[in-house]
């Protein structure tokens, strides 16, 4: 029996993942990595997995990365163009202790749903027997039916997508929120 990987949720968001990054092509593949990708340019994509456990992790697990545009409810199944990885997890990982893989392909975002893209990685162990599988991904896991793997980890990483504009106008526009959690007037700048 392998030991169990995780792939961090956020805190306090947990479509924040800090185990999920970007860098662009060409650039060291360090954390913290790109926080806006540009579209039409190639990245690699990072994915930390951890062994929190006393038992080496060997190599029966999977690491399945895709990008998907957010949406409420399951994650779809996406069609392989917006799948990354899926396959073995080749390298051990030791007790109490974690790697960082990247995907096999690099992903090339495109400027769809106003930029608002999220990267999914899933490790998983997959049953001996039975379990639905689509491309190498436990589709009952992600469209949240009955378990089909013994142990699962899945993370998201929400990104925000750039689109290159023309010198007339501005290079992208991306709305957001400015809240004050506390009961105190403060500035934002």
């Amino acid at each position: 029996m392998s030991g169990i990987l995780t792939i961090d949720k956020g805190s306090p968001h947990w479509w924040l993942s800090p185990d999920i990054w970007v860098t662009r092509v060409g650039d060291p593949t360090t954390f913290p990595g790109v926080g806006n990708p540009v579209a039409g340019e190639a990245y690699n994509v990072s994915v930390r997995v951890r062994d929190n456990y006393a038992d080496p992790v060997d190599s029966e697990w999977n690491l399945f990365v895709c990008w998907v545009i957010p949406t409420l409810g399951p994650i779809p199944i996406p069609p392989a163009a917006q799948i990354l990885n899926t396959g073995a997890i080749a390298v051990p990982v030791p007790p109490m202790s974690s790697v960082q893989l990247e995907t096999a392909a690099t992903w090339t975002p495109s400027f769809v749903n106003g930029g608002h893209e999220c990267l999914i990685a899933m490790a998983y162990l997959q049953q001996a027997i039975g379990g639905g599988v689509d491309g190498g991904l436990p589709v009952s896991s992600l469209a949240g039916n009955a378990p089909d793997t013994y142990f699962s980890s899945i993370a998201q990483k929400n990104l925000g997508v750039l689109k290159v504009g023309s010198h007339r106008k501005p290079p992208f526009h991306y709305a957001f929120q400015a809240c004050n959690g506390a009961d105190e007037e403060r500035r934002f700048v």
